[in-house]
This record gives C-alpha cells, sequence and structure tokens, in this order.
C-alpha cells in the first residue's frame, strides 16, 4: 500500500520520486502546491504513477478538487506504463465522470454513462483485478467493464490544466492481491491518512 496526502512543502517543476512520469512525458509532470497535487503545464496531459513494486491487480485512490470544467480533467489512474501516456484512468472530463483507456494520447471511451455529476471533493477510485475494471464514487460502485490491453503497471494520477479545479488529494494505491481487498466499503476511504509512504 502506497498513501500521499501531499501535506509538506512545495515541489516544484515536478513531483519528487517515487513520483514518475513516463519517460516519454517530458512535459507532463505534476508538482505540489499548497497541499495538492496538480499539472505542472496547463497545456499538457499530466501523467504521473507511483514508483514502487505492484502486481497486476491494484486499485488509485484519490480525491478530486474539482469539478472539471471546459477542457479539464482530472482523475486516477491504474495499470500506467512506465513509458508513455498508456493505461486506464477514471477521470471528471468537464464535468463528466468517464473511464477511459490512453493509448499513447488516443482515448477509448470504455464507460462513458457514469451519472454522477463530478464536484470537489468526490473521492474517485478505480480497480483493476485480471481483465475486469472496476470504478467507484464515494465509495459506490458506478459501473465495471472488461478490457485486456494492459495487465501491469502502476497505480497513478492523469489531469489536464493547470487549474484550481484540476487538483487531487489524499491518494492511495493499494495492490489488491497482496490483502489490499476490493469490497467498496473496506476500500474507501475519506479524509486523514499516512503523510507518505509504503507499507
Amino acid at each position: 500500500m502506497a498513501t500521499d496526502n501531499f501535506n509538506r512543502a512545495n515541489e516544484s517543476p515536478v513531483l519528487l520520486a517515487p513520483w514518475r512520469m513516463g519517460s516519454t512525458q517530458a512535459d507532463s509532470a505534476w508538482q505540489l502546491f499548497s497541499n495538492q497535487a496538480i499539472p505542472a503545464v496547463a497545456s499538457f496531459v499530466a501523467w504521473t504513477y507511483y514508483d514502487s513494486t505492484w502486481t497486476g491487480d491494484h486499485y488509485s485512490q484519490g480525491t478530486i478538487g474539482g469539478p472539471a470544467i471546459g477542457s479539464l480533467f482530472i482523475g486516477v489512474g491504474v495499470r500506467m506504463q512506465s513509458t508513455g501516456e498508456r493505461g486506464y484512468v477514471l477521470w471528471d472530463s468537464a464535468g463528466t465522470y468517464k473511464l477511459e483507456r490512453d493509448d499513447a494520447g488516443t482515448f477509448t471511451t470504455l464507460i462513458s454513462t457514469i451519472a454522477n455529476s463530478p464536484s470537489g471533493g468526490d473521492v474517485l477510485k478505480l480497480q483493476a483485478v485480471g481483465s475486469t475494471l472496476t470504478a467507484w464514487v464515494n465509495g459506490s460502485i458506478v459501473g465495471t467493464v472488461t478490457d485486456t490491453t494492459y495487465s501491469t503497471g502502476a497505480p497513478g494520477m492523469v489531469g489536464y490544466g493547470n487549474s484550481a479545479q484540476v487538483t487531487l488529494d489524499d491518494w492511495e494505491g493499494v495492490d489488491v492481491g497482496a490483502g489490499g481487498g476490493g469490497g467498496s466499503g473496506a476500500a474507501f476511504r475519506r479524509g486523514s491518512m499516512p503523510l507518505f509512504g509504503v507499507s
């Protein structure tokens, strides 16, 4: 299990290790500002994963600062690849929750009918187990779909736009196969968590 509540001194121009960008994403960093994570550059997709040892079955969870408006988006990712912008994302995309697959900047919408209206303080969680992707908003399952494109990778976060609507806080990633569980109740957390680290 890895957590980061971002409650520390600002980190700019990029979040420090163990947060990493895909090696081909030189302009897609996140930074830490006022105890929240925010994309560092307004005009690039910010694609950052937590660099640790992960099984392919894990989840990523975080609290959004949105709702995102216009062309902005903010969310969490799983099976994020270390080389380029590839993996699965659950995000507030211009005011609508979507679950999408990102193939080097080409997005395929896997679930586009999530009924919840995004709001600041929403807790998003995306889990990958086998070929099944499950999305939660505020502890309730809002969609499930299967996709076999990516079977490994790391949990992390993704956004677009250097704006107060595009912030993420209280992030955590958990290996489901390592005892992290997958239930909507046990895995859902709101509020305080460890400052930063892996357990």
